[in-house]
């Protein structure tokens, strides 16, 4: 398997667009420095006016990003080279439009739109931190189909602890049970996000189990420690499958911030544009 196989999307090519994006804001302050006809740097000078234009053009592209990714993958285009750029890019974007403005901030709509848009970014930096702990080229129809084959794996061991407890002591078809029985998978968000529940069945089971082997000998101590090994397989996969949908509940609990930030920013965009033109 090749290495880009395994690359991650920050470190796409080399870091081809974060060099792009520190080239970007080196150049934009080089322009803002040592162009100030009047001495003063503003947004209505023609270095303003560029920056402002690219700050915008740059904010819509981010925006168009997020609505368009999705198809990307049926265009063979390289998902993880667009996202590498929507990062970094996204990131030179605040210092872009502060030059733009030359740092003259006032609460006005030209204010709530630098706000927005701050506020886009930081949002989008958590975005990107939760993203990294998605395993790599695991989309969401993936993970559906990886999540639904571990329940399957975890039904089977259910149905093979019953049969080994079929000639065991009473207190081990008990501790089968209430892992069986106390199997608590996703729920409500807050459940989700806690991803260990209150009452944990299997390890209360493997537990009993762990205490009640030295009652066993010969066949029996065989199957119990067959029983161990079930119940370990399973608070295995139970852990792996509750840390999977505690990952795609924290994004949607970061997309239901981050999209309306975006669209709020959209307007803010918009009003800015025809304030600074007709007004």
């Amino acid at each position: 398997m090749s290495r880009t196989s395994h690359e991650s999307f920050l470190a796409y090519e080399g870091y081809r667009h974060l060099k792009w994006a520190i080239a970007l804001c080196l150049a934009s302050i080089a322009a803002y420095v040592f162009y100030a006809p009047d001495g003063v740097q503003r947004g209505d000078t023609v270095v303003g006016w560029t920056l402002g234009i690219l700050s915008g053009v740059l904010l819509v592209w981010l925006l168009w990003f997020g609505v368009r990714k999705r198809n990307y993958g049926a265009h063979r285009a390289p998902l993880r080279g667009w996202l590498s750029a929507h990062v970094y890019l996204g990131l030179a974007l605040p210092l872009l439009a502060a030059l733009h403005f030359g740092f003259q901030l006032r609460w006005n709509v030209h204010g709530l739109l630098y706000l927005l848009v701050v506020l886009v970014i930081l949002t989008g930096i958590l975005g990107t931190v939760l993203y990294r702990q998605v395993p790599a080229g695991l989309s969401r129809d993936r993970a559906s189909e990886k999540l639904e084959g571990l329940l399957e794996q975890i039904s089977d061991l259910d149905a093979d602890c019953r049969n080994l407890v079929g000639d065991l002591p009473d207190t081990f078809a008990r501790a089968v049970a209430t892992s069986i029985d106390q199997t608590y998978i996703g729920g409500g968000l807050r459940a989700q996000l806690r991803a260990t529940p209150p009452q944990d069945g299997t390890l209360q089971a493997l537990q009993t189990v762990e205490q009640h082997l030295g009652e066993t000998s010969g066949r029996q101590r065989e199957a119990v420690g067959e029983l161990l090994t079930f119940l370990g397989r399973k608070q295995a996969l139970l852990t792996q499958v509750r840390k999977m949908i505690r990952s795609q509940a924290l994004l949607q609990v970061w997309l239901i911030a981050h999209a309306p930030l975006a669209v709020a920013a959209l307007g803010a965009l918009i009003a800015h544009v025809v304030v600074v033109l007709y007004m």
